[in-house]
């Protein structure tokens, strides 16, 4: 279906506990209260589990992925803005657009989800369409429908908009050490397929090197030998290592 280009101002606000946009959204979609004018039924909850559902199928359809965490939290955050826009009930992320009250939040967070995920995924966008096309049909308020999906345009939009050029998919340079001490890959390792996440702009902090560990210890100290010892006496691939079966099956996991 047609979308209309975004429609949205930046503003950018301290977010407040962006990975609990789930269950933020299953409270406050339940909660919404009808419009004064135009009662608009109460929505179901069940709509943020079920795209949530239709997002993990969509986004592992190719296989897993740590990249696939990405495109989970732009689904999530375009239906967090997208019910949050309608009832004004808790804080938008990095946005200040104000949607209808007569507007279904259901028939929006619906929207705003299949909107980035047909952005994203276009070759599945035959299945997604249909799955649309079902969550508005338990939207039985025309009007309701109708500005929800119009809501849930521009908060998907939003985020699109927020995240180009954010990293995803960026060429990295495979380091090349090969002096004592410098990092080089196990022959037998997989090519970096995703190294390129370490470099994305991050949705909820400033930068990943808030939480950086800093640089290595000198080869030639202490802490270098102990730890390269721990390593090998706990993470050798030999069974006479000094790891417990918890251990071994923690680190597996």
């Amino acid at each position: 279906m047609p979308y209309p280009a975004a429609q949205s101002t930046h503003l950018d606000r301290p977010v407040k506990r962006i990975t609990l946009a789930l269950l933020v959204c299953l409270t406050l979609i339940s909660a919404t209260p009808a419009a004064a004018a135009q009662p608009v039924p109460a929505a179901k909850a069940s709509v943020i589990t079920t795209w949530n559902q239709i997002a993990v199928s969509t986004v592992t359809a190719t296989g897993p992925s740590p990249t696939n965490f990405n495109y989970f939290a732009f689904v999530h955050l375009a239906m967090y803005n997208a019910v949050v826009g309608i009832t004004g009930r808790y804080e938008l992320y990095k946005w200040d657009a104000v949607g209808s009250k007569q507007a279904s939040p259901e028939a929006a967070a619906a929207t705003a989800a299949h909107r980035v995920l047909k952005n994203y995924f276009p070759a599945q966008a035959a299945t997604l369409d249909a799955s649309l096309a079902a969550s508005l049909a338990r939207v039985k308020n025309p009007v309701a429908r109708r500005k929800g999906v119009a809501f849930g345009v521009r908060a998907a939009n939003r985020i699109i908009a927020l995240r180009v050029n954010d990293g995803r998919n960026a060429a990295v340079t495979v380091p090349t050490g090969t002096t004592p001490g410098h990092w080089r890959p196990e022959p037998s390792t997989a090519l970096f397929t995703s190294a390129w996440l370490g470099g994305v702009t991050p949705l909820a902090i400033d930068s990943a090197i808030q939480f950086a560990p800093g640089a290595p210890p000198a080869i030639s100290t202490q802490t270098y030998l102990e730890e390269f010892n721990e390593v090998r006496d706990f993470g050798g691939q030999n069974l006479d290592t000094k790891r417990t079966a918890e251990q071994a099956q923690t680190a597996r996991f």
